[in-house]
């Protein structure tokens, strides 16, 4: 007997094509190629096909599968094989008078062609019999439990091992039937955003709420998509995939470094790809997603450093069918992206302008896809560049204070809102309620803007638009109280004096695309925000690496661009005057946004 390995399918395909293109010395002898489904036959059948000629036929094979060879090799016939069920199939329903048979012998009944009828019926029972106990669920929501069992009855059936369970709660605790089992396939996409306090008991059964001495950490709290993570991989057999989907923040932020770095001492990273933020849109999630395939590793046989050389598939999908309403937009990259996917599992490989097989070690300490994929710029979390939290001063990473109602004035201290950044430069003048009082500015501190300060969009009611504008506060115009604040749902960003930082480098890579991928990774939650801890961690590009002549070019220009339109204020305010004093009325007219 001998043995063929190789490191992918298509190596092995390759030893068998070698090993049968020769001619036979019996030629009406069969080869028998054992595979694991229709699909990987048709793949070898078409290679044997054209192994040496192009228009060959794949002629003296036989394919089977293992349970077919099982039965060869123990010389019994499977009794459940539809051939032989289908005459069982027709003897019961014609002979039984059973009550809940009368739909199936009424079906056969009517057929013409009864022995058709039934050969399809015992197919379904084969098949029944072969998925039934394959296929098992879980959902903390005892509706969305019912909700999957109806699924499944409408598919087939298969409910019997559908539970309402909470997922991190150890397995012993659930339903009798859902006692601990391990599983060669998991499919999930658990909640964001939600945290598990250090004193909840749930935390006694996870590594990754211990402390570097195995001990449970005593304050704090930990996110539950981190959790889940863990608690799958255990669920999975030896060898066994994981695809999960998880916020991008899980998969850059430095904070949860450790936590990504154990999962990969029980888990080889396979895959990463990064979904566009209309995906989950039409449900209302908000968060910049990705799916992450996990393949479950023997740690007696192998380790994370192993892996550091091993591809891993990343993929962007820019586009799914539909936009974040809902509407269908006529473009869909997913199927492609599939594709790509299957082809990488076969051959380790892909190269397109969506999808790449890169190193491990490529994607630093993070597992996000399009830095590397799109804009090979520092990622969140990566050891190179400057890390934003240390250019800043203490507290300088901030979200503004939104005014209520009530408390817009008139006329008083400018208040700076979302409708007034356009990415080119701020518009003093293009939205409602713009003005507060010196209350306000002596009660919120943390929301007074300084000459040099970076606005961006922290929140917004879809995840594309964080991050989107960003403009630089250079003064308010003569005609505007110099006392200048921001709202809750804008991010200021202030550097230390001595940063060795121009504000206006920092604010030409947070307008470039490499800076909003890197302000998309730090969305956080099911409503999508940015918090200022996971903004501290993104890495900016060292000034210092890039060609010195173009930043100056680049950041006299931006700075001309903004004077010209700070005089283009000043010049539209002295003609409004004029208007008002030629032409008095008590109208107001309504702001028009820019």
């Amino acid at each position: 007997m001998q043995f063929h390995h190789a490191q992918t399918a298509a190596g092995l395909v390759e030893q068998l094509v070698a090993l049968w293109s020769g001619p036979r010395e019996d030629p009406f002898a069969f080869d028998l190629a054992v595979v694991p489904g229709p699909g990987f036959q048709r793949w070898l059948s078409q290679r044997l096909a054209t192994a040496g000629d192009p228009a060959g036929v794949c002629a003296g094979v036989e394919f089977a599968s293992l349970e077919a060879l099982e039965w060869r090799l123990d010389g019994r016939d499977d009794p459940w094989r539809p051939e032989r069920l289908a005459w069982l199939v027709q003897q019961v329903a014609t002979t039984c008078d059973d009550p809940e048979l009368e739909v199936l012998r009424r079906h056969l009944g009517a057929s013409r062609e009864t022995y058709t009828a039934g050969r399809r019926i015992a197919g379904q029972f084969a098949g029944y019999a072969r998925h039934h106990d394959k296929l098992w669920g879980f959902d903390a929501s005892k509706q969305m439990a019912s909700v999957a069992r109806i699924a499944m009855i409408m598919n087939d059936d298969g409910r019997a091992h559908v539970f309402h369970h909470d997922s991190l709660l150890p397995r012993e605790a659930g339903p009798e039937q859902a006692k601990p089992k391990k599983f060669k396939l998991i499919l999930t996409n658990p909640p964001f955003g939600k945290r598990i306090a250090a004193k909840s008991s749930i935390l006694e059964h996870f590594e990754l709420a211990k402390d570097d001495k195995g001990r449970l950490k005593k304050s704090g709290s930990v996110l539950t998509e981190v959790l889940f993570l863990e608690r799958n991989l255990s669920w999975l057999d030896k060898d066994g995939r994981m695809f999960i989907v998880l916020p991008d923040s899980v998969l850059g932020n430095k904070q949860l470094l450790a936590a990504r770095s154990y999962i990969e001492t029980v888990g080889q990273l396979v895959a990463v790809i990064s979904l566009s933020p209309d995906t989950f849109g039409p449900s209302g999630a908000k968060s910049k997603t990705s799916v992450v395939v996990l393949r479950k590793i023997d740690p007696a046989r192998e380790s994370d450093e192993d892996f550091a050389t091993k591809p891993v598939f990343v993929a962007h999908v820019p586009n799914v069918g539909y936009d974040f309403t809902g509407r269908k937009t006529g473009k869909d990259d997913l199927p492609n992206v599939v594709a790509e996917y299957r082809k990488f599992v076969a051959t380790g490989k892909s190269d397109t302008p969506l999808t790449k097989a890169i190193p491990r070690s490529q994607l630093g300490d993070t597992w996000l896809a399009q830095p590397v994929l799109g804009y090979g710029m520092p990622s969140v979390g990566t050891s190179s560049g400057l890390r934003l939290g240390d250019l800043c001063e203490a507290g300088g990473i901030t979200t503004g204070k939104t005014a209520s109602r009530a408390q817009y004035q008139k006329a008083g201290l400018h208040l700076v809102k979302v409708g007034n950044l356009t990415g080119h430069g701020i518009e003093w003048c293009s939205v409602e309620r713009q003005f507060v009082d010196d209350a306000f500015w002596t009660k919120h501190i943390g929301a007074r803007l300084e000459k040099g300060d970076i606005l961006l969009t922290a929140a917004a009611h879809g995840p594309k638009w964080i991050g989107l504008k960003v403009d630089i506060f250079e003064g308010a115009p003569p005609h505007l109280d110099q006392r200048v604040m921001c709202c809750g749902e804008l991010m200021r960003i202030r550097l230390k004096p001595d940063c060795g930082i121009d504000p206006y480098y920092l604010l030409l890579f947070l307008r470039s695309p490499a800076g909003y991928q890197a302000i998309q990774s730090c969305i956080r939650g099911q409503s999508g925000h940015l918090y200022p801890a996971e903004v501290s961690e993104i890495m900016v590009p060292d000034p210092a690496d890039m060609p010195q002549d173009v930043l100056n070019n680049a950041i006299k220009s931006i700075k001309r661009s903004h004077a010209q339109r700070r005089l283009a204020v000043i010049r539209d305010n002295i003609a409004s005057k004029a208007c008002d004093a030629m032409f008095p009325s008590d109208a107001v007219k309504p702001v028009i946004a820019l």
